[in-house]
């Protein structure tokens, strides 16, 4: 099992790769469930171009599974 620290390096190392020397930080969402939270939340990131998947990009999933 990694340590926190050992999880942050690699998940730094992946952001790196992905993105560069760039970090892009957001203001942290509360962990909600609510189907109105998730429609606010689609519809203030659905059309983000911040980063560069958001220039292929030509569908907005929030991941795997039921939302």
């Amino acid at each position: 099992m990694k340590s926190d620290s050992g999880r942050l390096s690699q998940y730094l190392e992946q952001a790196q790769q992905l993105y560069g020397n760039y970090l892009y930080l957001e203001e942290a969402y509360k962990n909600t469930t609510s189907k109105e939270d998730l429609n606010l939340f689609h519809e203030s990131i659905c059309d983000c171009q911040k980063c560069p998947l958001g220039k292929t990009r030509n569908k907005f999933v929030f991941g795997v599974g039921h939302p």
